[in-house]
């Protein structure tokens, strides 16, 4: 014997949804807000920036002494990845030099502190490193060292 099925009101239902905060993000560097902020770009437009990033420069990736290590360091930007060799000289896009240059590694260490007059404390500490180190051979650009060092300072 078949049950008939009854359709299903929404009244039936609890259709409220419990109340939650709603927290709203908070622009914290607005240089329009703050006129003592200045941004200033070494770049006059887009079309500069972009053909600056695709100049060719000489880079070597040093070699490392991790026996796991792999020979060639992969690096992807956007959909195209490349294997670079280690430990000889290559061109590369500045594209590829700029993934270089964010790629670091976050290393937390627990350290005990033993105080013999107080009570044993511990504390972490972060070490922060490149992944891949390397060096700029030949930069074509003169804005690129300084464009290389604000790169790095702003890490990942």
């Amino acid at each position: 014997m078949a049950s008939k099925q009854l359709p299903l009101a929404t009244d039936d239902m609890a259709t409220q949804r419990r109340q939650v905060r709603r927290i709203d993000g908070i622009n914290t560097l607005n240089a329009m807000e703050a006129p003592d902020i200045q941004v200033v770009s070494i770049f006059d437009t887009s079309a500069d920036y972009e053909a600056f990033m695709q100049q060719y420069v000489e880079i070597e990736i040093h070699t490392t002494q991790d026996k796991n290590a792999p020979p060639m360091v992969p690096v992807g930007v956007n959909g195209v990845q490349a294997w670079l060799p280690r430990g000889e000289p290559v061109e590369v896009p500045r594209y590829f030099v700029e993934r270089l240059l964010r790629s670091q590694s976050h290393k937390f260490e627990t350290v005990n502190n033993n105080d013999y007059a107080a009570e044993a404390a511990t504390s972490i500490r972060e070490t922060i490193g490149t992944d891949f180190p390397f060096q700029i051979n030949y930069d074509p650009d003169n804005r690129g060292r300084e464009w290389a060092r604000a790169i790095q300072l702003q890490g990942c």
